[in-house]
């Protein structure tokens, strides 16, 4: 990767600091109204939000979450040791906490801490639980002098009770390049665990991002690559469909077409890459944009962002069970100042329908901003969750379904420093969904 192959991601890292992004981090706060949190009983989920809080300290960023088979939630995220007032922090930890409906947050665990962190907006921790109960965790560790040296590193807890322990990389290549934006998902004994893997570009010839998966049981397995030329900094995504998995990730052609691809399993092993849909964004530099994807019992809903034809989109698609995704409905389109963002996200909302989440652009600021999608491709009208800004450190929000609505997690970047917020969200302040 080359300066002109990708945007500058913002890293944090004690020793470099990369201001420049392609989001203006100086932009006045949203002008939309606040959310109103209510007190409520734990067990009672009403229409308008209810503040659920992770227990984070200030400055805490980059969550990453997963909702679990019994109805909790697991949240990961970074937060500074250092550096307040100002100053670049030069150390940090890696927490962890759980949340149940009846009990909310438990007491947070610090699972790592150190100055060895590539500690970042985008690239951030990702969690999950396998069935056995073992909590899995992935991080970024530095690995060489170069800003985007660094390496994915697995952490895992094997029950209540139990340590954490380091685990190592999925990854063993031991080049000093860029491993990172990783999805996990549990299936049967173990996580597959999937990433994008910087290794060819310490070739002299200074190859290409590739994509690359492996499996974690009781032991790391051997890696895969699934794809050998993608998009250098944009998440990925992954969901187990009928017991096969299913990926999304921003691909990336010789002439700069930057399309969401997808690649699956299949009985005769992985699939070629495919389009997901053919939008033909053509783009010098890494948008800093990936997809997003959630599997119900077989049904399977994509959300994704493109700037094709020079107008910000957030589209969604729908894939039935046994089927492909057809043709994609437009969430939100803009061009100026009230043009959507993306950063999308999308989970289970009730029975067969989801709702997309994604950062929509206001004359003032930003708002994160939903609406709920059906099984049968209809979308609902739009309904905004909370003020926002532009600015890259705003991050990823994150969803997790839970028994009548969703846990929303997002970093308000418009406090200084930055707090890690959550909100209870009922799925009936989400409008029900029209013909398209």
């Amino acid at each position: 990767m080359t300066p002109l192959t990708r945007f500058t991601l913002g890293v944090l890292w004690i020793g470099v600091v990369a201001l420049t992004s392609a989001c203006n981090p100086h932009t006045a706060p949203g002008t939309v109204s606040e959310v109103a949190p209510q007190t409520q009983a734990p067990g009672n989920l009403a229409a308008s939000p209810v503040a659920i809080d992770p227990p984070a300290q200030e400055g805490a960023f980059a969550p990453g979450i997963f909702a679990t088979d019994d109805g909790n939630v697991l949240l990961v995220w970074m937060e500074p040791l250092s550096g307040f007032g100002g100053e670049q922090p030069s150390q940090y930890r890696l927490q962890w906490s759980e949340w149940t409906p009846t009990e909310g947050w438990r007491a947070p665990e610090t699972i790592v801490a150190g100055g060895d962190f590539f500690a970042n907006w985008a690239d951030t921790p990702m969690i999950a639980r396998d069935s056995e109960g073992r909590t899995l965790v992935s991080f970024a560790r530095k690995s060489g002098p170069d800003t985007y040296a660094y390496d994915v590193v697995l952490a895992r807890k094997d029950g209540p009770g139990q340590e954490w322990r380091v685990l190592g990389s999925p990854h063993h290549d031991k080049t000093q390049t860029e491993h990172g934006f990783v999805s996990m998902v549990p299936r049967k004994d173990g996580v597959q665990v999937i990433w994008l893997d910087g290794r060819q570009y310490a070739t002299p010839s200074k190859g290409p991002m590739t994509l690359r998966t492996a499996f974690v049981g009781d032991t790391i397995r051997e890696g895969t690559q699934l794809d050998g030329r993608v998009c250098d900094c944009c998440n990925t995504a992954a969901a187990l469909v009928e017991q096969r998995l299913v990926v999304l990730y921003r691909d990336r052609d010789p002439g700069e077409i930057r399309d969401v691809a997808i690649v699956q399993e299949t009985t005769q092993g992985w699939s070629s890459p495919e389009a997901l849909h053919t939008d033909g964004w053509n783009i010098a530099g890494c948008p800093v944009n990936g997809p997003a994807v959630h599997s119900n019992k077989g049904q399977t809903w994509s959300a994704w962002f493109t700037g094709a034809d020079n107008t910000s989109t957030v589209k969604a698609a729908v894939a039935p069970p046994g089927g492909s995704f057809g043709e994609p409905l437009v969430v939100a389109r803009g061009t100026g100042q009230n043009a959507p963002l993306g950063r999308a996200a999308v989970a289970l909302l009730e029975q067969d329908e989801v709702a997309v989440v994604w950062l929509a652009g206001l004359p003032e600021g930003a708002v994160w901003r939903a609406r709920r999608l059906s099984a049968q491709g209809k979308l609902g009208d739009a309904v905004d969750i909370v003020p926002a800004n532009r600015a890259r450190t705003s991050g990823f929000a994150r969803l997790a379904p839970i028994e009548g609505g969703l846990v929303f997690v997002f970093t308000d970047a418009r406090e200084k420093p930055a707090r890690l917020r959550a909100l209870r969200l009922g799925s009936g302040m989400f409008p029900t969904t029209t013909p398209r």
